[in-house]
């Protein structure tokens, strides 16, 4: 799999190489532009799986994310960072407590989600309304496991106080990509990516549970994370108007 992934992604570079210099964009061939920053924000899921035809998005978790790029304005490679947030799963149920004699019914909760930070590479040969691209990116996760009990006359700061953190988490992380970005308006485009991911294993909630005194009782379980992610959202590319200033004069 690894020898077929790195095939696939040596023959994605020659070709998009050979393209961009098809197209008259060969690097070598253009003098250096000035700095574009590019910023994304996104919507996300993470899913099990290793080709895109594995992606479903019927019930699939959400997650939102930012992403900022900087590249030269006519050259084809760009780098920046992703940070991004995925709840990957909620076990729910509702309970009552016998405190001395005292029922008390609620609803007890335990959240597991991630955050994610990568530092990417992207390949953009084309610079016209249609934008496909190949990046590689290598970061990390981190979970936050949270649960929660709250009864139906609960008010949000007793939320808040019955709320915790059972758990922290971090992980390596790193894997590689396709999509493209398509022009809406002048600096303004959708954007789309799938990815493949390699990742370590995070402690995740399996099992949760509540005794008479209100203690919350957690199962913690090293779980394999998600080997594939898509994503879509709106990108734009920013200064475009001091720009188009400082070449009228």
């Amino acid at each position: 799999m690894k020898m077929q992934t790195i095939a696939a992604v040596g023959g994605l570079l020659i070709t998009t190489t050979f393209s961009s210099i098809a197209f008259g964009q060969a690097p070598d061939a253009q003098e250096p532009g000035k700095k574009q920053k590019q910023f994304s924000a996104f919507a996300l899921s993470d899913q099990s799986g290793t080709t895109v035809q594995d992606v479903t998005l019927e019930g699939a978790t959400w997650g939102a994310g930012v992403q900022w790029r900087k590249k030269s304005e006519k050259g084809m490679l760009a780098s920046g960072i992703d940070l991004a947030y995925q709840p990957i799963g909620t076990l729910e149920s509702e309970v009552t407590i016998d405190d001395n004699g005292t029922l008390t019914d609620g609803t007890l909760r335990a959240r597991n989600q991630y955050l994610t930070a990568h530092y990417v590479l992207r390949l953009s040969p084309f610079n016209g309304w249609f934008q496909p691209f190949a990046e590689g990116f290598a970061g990390g996760r981190a979970s936050v496991l949270n649960t929660e009990f709250s009864t139906a006359d609960a008010t949000l700061q007793d939320k808040l106080q019955d709320a915790g953190v059972q758990e922290w988490g971090a992980t390596w992380n790193y894997g590689w990509g396709f999509g493209c970005r398509l022009r809406l308006a002048e600096g303004f485009y959708a954007l789309a990516r799938y990815a493949n991911i390699s990742s370590g294993e995070l402690d995740l909630v399996t099992d949760v549970s509540i005794d008479g005194n209100g203690n919350v009782n957690t199962t913690i379980e090293p779980t394999a994370m998600p080997t594939s992610s898509v994503l879509a959202g709106i990108s734009w590319d920013m200064g475009l108007k001091k720009a188009k200033r400082q070449a009228e004069r």
